[in-house]
């Protein structure tokens, strides 16, 4: 797509919430198949920046700047 998507704009409520108060939600509208497929979509986008992102960075400098850790939580 050539136009940024503004997905900022979507909000979750309850259904029941919904018919329950109305005149909170007043404006508010039921989301589409469509708005579904481009939230999918973009989010698909963001994980494939980061994973190019990350392939670049192991690429360039690998794992000898990764420090980890663990520990016994049940002991």
């Amino acid at each position: 797509q050539t136009e940024p998507l503004n997905l900022f704009r979507y909000h979750a409520f309850r259904e029941c919430d919904v018919n329950e108060h109305p005149s909170m939600y007043e404006g508010a509208e039921k989301m589409t198949e469509t708005d579904r497929k481009a939230i999918v979509q973009a989010l698909q986008h963001e994980r494939d920046k980061f994973e190019k992102r990350l392939d670049a960075y192991l690429k360039r400098y690998g794992i000898s700047k990764l420090h980890t850790w663990t520990y016994w939580a049940d002991a």
